[in-house]
């Protein structure tokens, strides 16, 4: 994917989602800021949230998570009105694999740092699945409304869909 700055707008947002799908995979990480790219996946970042080293009371973290959720919720209905409802990510699975210190990929790493259970889509005719979760690294850092897309059979070997949908 060419390097581009963080989407504005829910129209950009869609753009970007649509080129991550279309885009090969390639065979080396390459990119870094808001848009990283592996073997078998493309994380960019859609929105981000103030950061909170200065001010982490409730209300202003309560306030900036609201913010990107709302966001997120613009691209989730967008999706859903083009592909059907999403289905959910458990990303427990991914925060056990990594607290027991097993290899994960990448985008499935960043996925454990999800504040809850990203929607998803998959996409077998071209063997692909895309995840939109809300992350956030550690308390002081800002919120980070990822989309993740990755190859449909990774997501199938790491066994993380949940049945709620």
């Amino acid at each position: 994917m060419a390097p581009h700055a963080i989407p504005i707008g829910l129209s950009d947002r869609l753009s970007h989602i649509d080129e991550a799908l279309a885009t090969p995979f390639p065979t080396r990480s390459v990119g870094n800021g808001p848009h990283v790219s592996g073997p078998g996946f493309h994380l960019s970042t859609l929105a981000l949230s103030r950061d909170f080293w200065e001010d982490r009371s409730p209300e202003i973290v309560d306030a900036a998570l609201a913010s990107v959720e709302a966001e997120r919720d613009q691209v989730v209905a967008a999706l859903a009105r083009r592909w059907g409802p999403a289905q959910r990510l458990d990303t427990a699975t991914f925060r056990d694999v990594v607290d027991e210190g097993e290899p994960i990929p990448d985008h499935f790493h960043e996925l454990s740092y999800a504040v809850d259970d990203p929607p998803f889509w998959r996409h077998r005719p071209i063997d692909r699945w895309l995840g939109l979760a809300i992350v956030q690294h550690d308390s002081e850092l800002p919120f980070l409304l990822y989309a993740v897309v990755g190859a449909e059979s990774d997501l199938d070997a790491v066994s993380a869909v949940s049945p709620r949908g």
